[in-house]
C-alpha cells in the first residue's frame, strides 16, 4: 500500500469521502468573506471554489514531475492522502478564496484585519503563510495567504488570493492557457504565446495605472 502506483486511488478514495466538507468550507468562508467586507468602502469580488478531483490530481502529477521532494515524500507514504487535505506542506489550496477588487489592494490592512483579527482570532482559523507574494515576468501577481480551517472542517487548507481586477483577468488566461496546457504546446508554440502575454500585460498595467488615477 506504501508504492508510488497508488497514491491516485488513496487521493480519489480520500477526496470522495471528504467533497461534502469541502464544499461546507467553501460555503463557510465565503459566508465569512462577505460578511467582513460588506460594511467596507472597498467591497471585493469574492470568488470561490474547492479545488476539482482532476485540478488535484493533475497539480500532483505536475509536481511529481517538476521533482517536487515534499510531494514525493507523501507518495511514498500511505498517509498520503490526508497529507494532500491538512498537512501544511501539501496542497495548499484545497479551498480557494480570491479577492478581486477594482485596482491593486492594500493587502496590509487584509492581512491584519481579515485574517488575522477576523478569520484566526474570531473564527479559529490557523495561519500558516501570512504573506506569500507571487509574480512573474509576463506580469501575473498577487498576494497569496495560507491558512487552515478550524477542526470542524477537518482543518483542510485554504488559499486567500488577492488581486486587482486586470491581473484577474490575466492570470485566468494565463493559468489555462499557458500553465495547464504548456505540455501540450510545442516549444515554438509556448514562445509565441508568451510573448503574446507580455505585451498584453503590458496594456493592462497601463489600464491599470489609468483606473488608479481615475479612482484617486
Amino acid at each position: 500500500m506504501g508504492s508510488k502506483d497508488k497514491w491516485e486511488s488513496w487521493g480519489k478514495d480520500t477526496y470522495s469521502k471528504r467533497f461534502k466538507i469541502l464544499l461546507e468550507a467553501e460555503a463557510e468562508i465565503s459566508g465569512l468573506a462577505e460578511e467582513f467586507f460588506a460594511s467596507r468602502e472597498d467591497v471585493p469580488f469574492v470568488k470561490t471554489r474547492p479545488k476539482s478531483l482532476p485540478s488535484l490530481l493533475g497539480k500532483v502529477h505536475r509536481k511529481l514531475r517538476e521533482g517536487d521532494e515534499k510531494i514525493t515524500d507523501f507518495v511514498s507514504q500511505e498517509s498520503l492522502s490526508d497529507n494532500l487535505f491538512v498537512n501544511k506542506k501539501g496542497i495548499s489550496d484545497l479551498v480557494g478564496l480570491r479577492l478581486i477588487f477594482l485596482r491593486f489592494p492594500n493587502t496590509e490592512p487584509i492581512r491584519v484585519n481579515f485574517i488575522t483579527n477576523f478569520l484566526v482570532r474570531e473564527h479559529g482559523f490557523k495561519a500558516l503563510v501570512m504573506n506569500d507574494v507571487k509574480s512573474n515576468e509576463s506580469g501575473y501577481k498577487a498576494f497569496h495567504f495560507k491558512l487552515q480551517f478550524p477542526k470542524k472542517y477537518d482543518s483542510i487548507n485554504l488559499e486567500i488570493q488577492c488581486m486587482g481586477i486586470v491581473q484577474h483577468l490575466w492570470m485566468e488566461s494565463e493559468h489555462n492557457l499557458l500553465y495547464k496546457q504548456e505540455k501540450s504546446l510545442s516549444k515554438e508554440q509556448l514562445e509565441y504565446m508568451k510573448g503574446l502575454y507580455n505585451h498584453l500585460s503590458g496594456v493592462l498595467r497601463e489600464i491599470e495605472s489609468i483606473l488608479f488615477l481615475a479612482w484617486d
